[in-house]
């Protein structure tokens, strides 16, 4: 059932963000994102650019915040790592 119904990453045509449950704040490099139990820290010094920040904003798809984040010098691998690891722990709406 899990298989049929929960998608291995972002749905490629709408906008990534947080889910609407956690809090997003911006930190020295970091971020963290706050729900009522648990409390996320993520390193966010990949690209000169804040990938928490472009996510928390939600106006872009996840290609489209690699696109913005690789301008910067940042590795694509980099950045598509740090996105995987994100939505693997949940934190990503799906």
């Amino acid at each position: 059932m899990i298989d049929q119904h929960m998608l291995e990453r972002p749905a490629p045509e709408l906008p990534i963000r947080f889910r609407r449950d956690l809090q997003y704040k911006a930190g020295n490099r970091c971020f963290h994102l706050r729900s009522r139990n648990m409390e996320h820290r993520v390193l966010d010094d990949i690209a000169p650019t804040s990938v928490g920040h472009l996510i928390a904003y939600g106006n872009c798809t996840a290609s489209e915040l690699v696109r913005q984040v690789t301008t910067d010098g940042a590795s694509v691998l980099a950045v598509a790592d740090l996105l995987d690891q994100l939505y693997a722990a949940g934190v990503i709406e799906e």
